[in-house]
């Protein structure tokens, strides 16, 4: 910056040198101004540098550390669900639903979903394959304990009966297996009927399990959806595998069982 201080009213011109940055050379000052004016000159320019100095160490300066602190302890596993939930709801997706897990993860030979039209057909398609998924699943984790514990417990009424799928064989077993069979369906028919206005197979949570667990987003969690899920296909694999070597050997499923410890 270079100032030029403003020609006297009387007395000769005298050119005078630019100050830079503020500061003039005291002589060329004295010259000009007179004795009062070189004393005002060097107050100016003391000034000027004290100035300067200090605007120096401001930009120097460091800022002191924050003491922001968050409200809660931000957890990104967490942050990743919520933000896979809000993509879900945007626009319907086969890889955000649960049970999209390794290592199939969204395995759809046949297409039934992503070949079934556009969004609406694909989101329908999806909820109706969802829902027989889900009842199969839960049919067959129920066989494959009640498989093992027939072995071991029977009714009054069904003691000398064939044990396993021989049972089915026998007019006595029949009839429990049909009983069995009629009671499942009136529950599914008019007790536990699915609402299309929530996720497949949710039927609330009416034994405060999710509550208990304070498990987040209570019994729609992802996690405890993906573990039902494992649990049943597996489950579906086992009582498929516990009726076919029962065909084969004779052996029911807790014989079964105890035969696979024996031979560890």
């Amino acid at each position: 910056m270079a100032l030029v201080l403003p020609r006297p009213a009387t007395g000769p011109a005298t050119p005078l040198q630019p100050l830079a940055r503020g500061v003039a050379s005291s002589a060329s000052v004295s010259s000009y101004l007179g004795p009062r004016g070189a004393t005002a000159s060097v107050a100016f320019s003391c000034i000027a540098l004290a100035a300067a100095k200090g605007a120096g160490r401001s930009k120097k300066k460091k800022l002191a550390p924050s003491t922001f602190k968050p409200a809660g302890k931000f957890d990104l596993s967490q942050e990743k669900k919520k933000q896979a939930r809000k993509k879900q709801q945007e626009l319907f997706n086969v890889q955000y639903e649960a049970g999209a897990i390794a290592p199939l993860y969204t395995w759809d030979p046949l297409g039934f979903v992503s070949k079934a039209g556009g969004e609406s057909a694909m989101k329908e398609s999806f909820f109706r394959l969802r829902c027989a998924e889900l009842k199969h699943g839960r049919v067959a984790m129920l066989a494959v304990v009640g498989a093992v514990t027939q072995h071991f417990v029977h009714l009054p009424i069904f003691d000398g009966q064939p044990l396993g799928f021989g049972a089915l064989n026998n007019s006595a077993a029949l009839f429990g297996f049909s009983l069995l069979f009629i009671t499942s369906g009136y529950l599914e028919v008019v007790v536990l009927t699915q609402d299309d206005r929530v996720r497949a197979g949710s039927f609330g949570d009416p034994l405060g399990f999710a509550k208990m667990m304070n498990l987040e987003d209570g019994g729609d969690n992802l996690d405890m959806q993906n573990k039902e899920l494992s649990n049943g296909r597996l489950a579906m694999i086992g009582i498929a595998a516990v009726a076919i070597t029962e065909k084969l050997t004779g052996l029911d499923a807790g014989e079964q069982l105890g035969a696979m410890f024996r031979f560890s």
